[in-house]
């Protein structure tokens, strides 16, 4: 048990032969309450993730199982029982963001004073996903390398994937006062993307404003870019269940949505989203007040933040050569269910594969929007290439092993 932080460990590989030696770590970031069904790491009946971790890698994991929903307390010593059954507390704890961040931060900051490790690497799978590519980009000199399984990247990006009515079509209301007529878009059916609805409820569960999860130690891709949208004044809360496929939007009301990309126009994508983001990841429609649909960019951010690479008065100052930082990302492979173990031979490193936008998940599209923006935004300067191989793609089938693998690899090359 770890002094301060909940229900967290410390696995050793049984081979450790480097007693007198600083250790290797991996920081282990479970999966959390969301998409439970799924194995974080699949490894044998008689042996744990985190000892399957251990002996892949050989290296110390530490997992710090982060407080997210519903947690039972602790038990008190026997000292303290009568004073707990004075006090009558509830045995089971609601936590919600920002808890999570404040707990893998603690963690991190334990193992770098406590285990002072030679180099420092991270895993973690859905929202423990999410928490490991915020450290990749907060806290890129002391990290080796970051392995995400079906990271959460973007909650704000959840509403481009709804609509605003079940047919996908969209009425619009002259101003002029005649009477309403409709306009239908050709189009196909809107594309069902199984893991929408759960990523819905867990925003509405897990957070307790709409503007907690525009905070890009939540939302880590709001690190590399803009959200492309207001933060709205309340929940969108969307028609779901088996007449509904697809999410639909409950209200349009604007004072509602605070401006949010949840209004179709007629150059729609074809699958029936609502966002533009599938053709151009850059822009989000958006309503001004006279009705119509306006383009908002999603504007791109370079990493690291301008000027600190240059001190602190900036390149030209005469203090210049005060507080340069020298950052560079660490090595970060984000890694995609594969549902078609055929398709896992395929364009394994950069996720380029042959499937059709409309048939992924939300999660395998934001993994792979992530990927390009950290491309993009966290190189400047470097050569053709440089990227594309600190930053990758890849679709597992093995339950995990294929990013415990690469994570010793990676190690091990140094």
């Amino acid at each position: 048990m770890l002094t301060g932080l909940y229900l967290s460990s410390v696995t050793q590989p049984k081979d450790n032969t480097s007693q007198t030696q600083r250790p290797n770590v991996i920081l282990y970031l479970p999966p959390g309450p969301l998409f439970s069904q799924y194995p974080s790491l699949a490894y044998t009946q008689n042996l744990t993730p985190q000892h399957g971790l251990a002996s892949t890698t050989l290296s110390t994991v530490v997992t710090v199982n982060y407080r997210l929903g519903s947690v039972g307390k602790e038990e008190k010593p026997e000292e303290h029982q009568e004073e707990a059954i004075q006090h009558e507390t509830p045995s089971v704890e609601y936590f919600k963001y920002p808890t999570p961040i404040h707990d893998t931060l603690a963690g991190f900051d334990w193992i770098l004073q406590t285990l002072q490790p030679a180099h420092l690497s991270v895993l973690g799978t859905h929202t423990g996903g999410s928490l490991a590519l915020m450290l990749a980009l907060t806290e890129a000199q002391t990290v080796r390398a970051v392995a995400a399984l079906e990271p959460i990247c973007d909650w704000t990006g959840l509403d481009e994937y709804c609509t605003i009515s079940a047919d996908g079509s969209q009425s619009s209301s002259p101003s002029n006062g005649s009477a309403t007529t409709k306009k239908k878009a050709k189009r196909v059916q809107p594309s069902v993307r199984p893991d929408l609805v759960p990523l819905l409820e867990a925003r509405e569960r897990y957070f307790h404003t709409a503007e907690r999860y525009f905070d890009a130690f939540a939302s880590p891709l709001l690190f590399l870019r803009s959200a492309g949208k207001d933060v709205p004044k309340a929940f969108p809360r969307y028609l779901t269940g088996p007449e509904y496929p697809v999410p639909v939007l409950r209200s349009r009301s604007m004072d509602d949505i605070g401006g949010m990309d949840i209004h179709i126009s007629d150059d729609e994508p074809e699958d029936g989203s609502i966002s533009t983001s599938a053709s151009d990841p850059e822009t989000d429609p958006v309503e001004n007040s006279k009705g119509t649909v306006v383009r908002r960019r999603k504007a791109l951010s370079r990493w690291p933040p301008y000027g600190l690479d240059y001190g602190l008065s900036g390149a030209n100052s005469p203090y210049r050569a005060i507080g340069r930082l020298e950052m560079t990302l660490p090595w970060v492979r984000l890694f995609v269910r594969d549902e078609t173990p055929e398709s896992s031979q395929h364009n394994h490193s950069n996720g380029a594969g042959n499937r059709k936008p409309g048939n992924q998940t939300v999660l395998a599209r934001q993994a792979e929007e992530m990927v390009n923006v950290m491309r993009r935004a966290c190189f400047w300067g470097r050569e053709k290439g440089y990227g594309e191989r600190k930053v990758t793609l890849a679709r597992d089938s093995a339950g995990g092993k294929d990013a415990a693998m690469w994570l010793r690899d990676v190690v091990e090359t140094d």
